[in-house]
């Protein structure tokens, strides 16, 4: 059998598996037992050593000699053989001599029924690829944390799969888990491995649709024969590139274009690719959250880095309720009670908005004007957060009888266009002398050092215009006066965008920053 290894005559089976290991010492034996022992002994288990620095070498060596079924290679430098030849290269693995090529990670275990099901399944249904269902377990624990199910059916053509998409995609993000007829595999190899240069973390799913247009008969079984080891240090649940927000368009693109092409594109396979889209938003934030390297200030950008892409914006007012919840739930995990209420974190339209909220409901002051900040932030290039102005529990403003009778087109464009008109319409207008007569009365109240008479004559003013340039001006300047930095700060970081066409107000902003 050695020699047979080493001329490369290896004998024909029915499935072989391939593994790629990399520093895999503490997981590898386990995962290695799981396939010799598989109640189908006609396979075969190639390994390459993707340049590994610990003990993984001595353990697959040690394994070689046990069973022969096991062929290895191996590479000194990352992802390129010791003769040059890339991972996208054919040449990265060996010839291929079986029917059935399988994927396993080197960390993960197979049921040991796996090989027999699924070689069963694909010779009954002449299947190009056959997918199971998969279980996925800790790491630490080895306890179950989910399973990924899939209906069960065998097709006979990718039209066939309209009614098991919402199925065929989840299963179909990982290469592994599955056989794909070895000749399908090894024809169509590099074209498949060529994936966009922008793409981060998704590579296994843009090769799976890749290899899904050469597969006409597909076949599942609806059991977890896979077991996936959930580790909180994967690349997927700590890898934070800001690159990664791009995945989530080139694969809606990608299996759009799928969905196109073979004319299984109903509302109900387009509808899931916009929760498959946020779904991958939702990740990002969940990696946010549970990273310990970041900084709250990094987090919060990277979160609304999220908020600009494209494809987040057609969809983002149609599903405003789930997704404000997530995003404010996330808020709540990545901010102490004391930086909730830290004004430095204000200058986030994000906070802004999630403090709004929080304040509408508990009835307090600046929830509307702090909103008013966050939709018309320049950052907030999709105007997130516009869906509250109907809201009936923001006090202070007549957003709902402004806003009610609008479409969501004319709500936009009333938001970006004048200012002045704008605030007008929101606040409650009253005559025009009794506004001026009271703000007579504050200024006065001001100059004389009266500063509770000023704080009364403030209160009563905004209760009739609270979103007046005059009434933010002098509740910003009192609240320096009266030693209420942090709602100064708070105030400051808003009405600088709301009044950014205001030299006064900014002048008082830019002051009262710079001195904190």
């Amino acid at each position: 059998m050695q020699r047979e290894r080493e001329e490369g005559k290896l004998k024909k089976v029915k499935i072989t598996f391939l593994m790629l290991a990399f520093n895999s010492e503490k997981f590898i034996r386990r995962t290695i037992e799981s396939i010799r022992k598989q109640t189908e002994p006609d396979i075969r288990l190639v390994i390459r050593n993707n340049a590994s620095t610990d003990r993984t070498e001595q353990i697959i060596r040690q394994y070689m000699k046990k069973d022969s079924r096991i062929q290895y290679v191996h590479n000194e430098k990352p992802f390129v053989t010791d003769k040059g030849e890339m991972y996208y290269e054919r040449a990265w693995w060996p010839e291929f001599d079986s029917e059935y090529i399988s994927i396993i990670d080197h960390d993960d275990i197979l049921d040991p029924e796996f090989a027999e099901k699924m070689y069963r399944k694909a010779k009954e249904a002449e299947a190009d690829l056959v997918v199971a269902g998969c279980l996925f377990f800790k790491a630490d624990t080895l306890q179950a944390a989910g399973v990924r199910e899939i209906a069960e059916f065998s097709v006979e053509s990718k039209k066939e799969l309209e009614p098991y998409f919402s199925y065929v995609y989840p299963a179909f993000r990982t290469l592994w888990g599955k056989l794909i007829r070895t000749e399908i595999y090894d024809r169509h190899y590099e074209e498949v491995c060529r994936e966009p240069e922008n793409l981060c973390l998704s590579k296994d799913t843009w090769r799976m649709f890749g290899y899904l247009e050469y597969c006409d008969r597909i076949s599942s079984i609806n059991e977890p024969l896979y077991f996936y080891q959930v580790s909180e240090h994967s690349q997927f649940h700590s890898n934070v590139k800001v690159g990664r927000i791009g995945d989530a368009d080139v694969l809606y693109e990608k299996a759009m274009g799928f969905l196109r092409k073979y004319g299984i594109d109903t509302a109900e396979n387009k509808e899931y690719l916009k929760c498959v889209h946020w779904g991958h938003m939702q990740d990002i934030l969940s990696c946010l959250w549970q990273s310990g390297a970041m900084t709250v200030e990094e987090k919060l950008i990277y979160a609304q880095e999220i908020f600009k892409n494209r494809r987040l914006g057609t969809y983002l007012h149609e599903y405003f309720s789930q997704i404000t919840g997530i995003v404010f739930r996330f808020l709540e995990e990545i901010l102490t009670e004391e930086e909730k209420e830290k004004p430095e974190y204000s200058r986030f339209y994000l906070v802004r908005l999630f403090r709004s909220y929080k304040r509408s409901r508990e009835r307090k002051q600046n929830a509307f004007f702090l909103l008013m900040s966050a939709v018309l932030d320049e950052e907030n290039i999709h105007m997130f957060g516009m869906d509250l102005f109907a809201d009936s529990d923001y006090l202070g403003t007549d957003g709902e009888e402004a806003f009610g009778t609008m479409s969501r087109q004319e709500q936009q464009e009333f938001l970006l266009g004048d200012r002045q008109v704008l605030l007008e319409q929101l606040g409650r207008k009253e005559q025009e002398s009794q506004i001026g007569e009271m703000e007579d009365e504050l200024a006065s109240a001001v100059e004389e050092g009266d500063l509770e008479t000023a704080v009364f004559k403030l209160d009563k003013l905004a209760e009739l215009f609270p979103e007046d340039e005059y009434v933010v001006y002098y509740r910003m300047y009192l609240s320096v006066l009266i030693g209420e930095e942090k709602n100064a700060r708070e105030l400051a970081y808003a009405a600088r965008v709301v009044y950014s066409y205001e030299e006064n107000i900014t002048g008082l902003c830019e002051e009262i920053l710079k001195e904190a």
